[in-house]
């Protein structure tokens, strides 16, 4: 070990131990932004899902809005084919001969 460090020198190794340093001081300035970020985009999720005791209830909830809109989605198709078929039906470019 003392001839590692006498080879290299003391003053190379207090630089790369700054050099060292310095990389972790920017990767934890890194790390903190990125989790302020993170709890930033959470505490906006939190406020968009609901007031209620718990958040499983608020999934109900939401899970319960989605079969509607699907089943309302799947009655607004059905009724659109049954238009089309009655248009199918209808007289249609009629026009008028001088």
């Amino acid at each position: 070990m003392e001839s590692i460090i006498n080879t290299i020198g003391v003053s190379n190794i207090i630089g790369i131990m700054i050099a060292i340093n310095i990389i972790l001081l920017i990767t934890v300035i890194i790390l903190i932004t990125k989790t302020s970020k993170l709890n930033k985009k959470y505490q906006q999720f939190i406020k968009k899902l609901g007031n209620s005791e718990s958040i499983e209830e608020d999934l109900e909830n939401y899970m319960y809005r989605v079969e509607r809109a699907e089943k309302q989605n799947g009655e607004i198709t059905n009724t659109i084919k049954q238009i089309n078929k009655n248009l199918e039906k209808c007289i249609q470019k009629i026009g008028i001969v001088r």
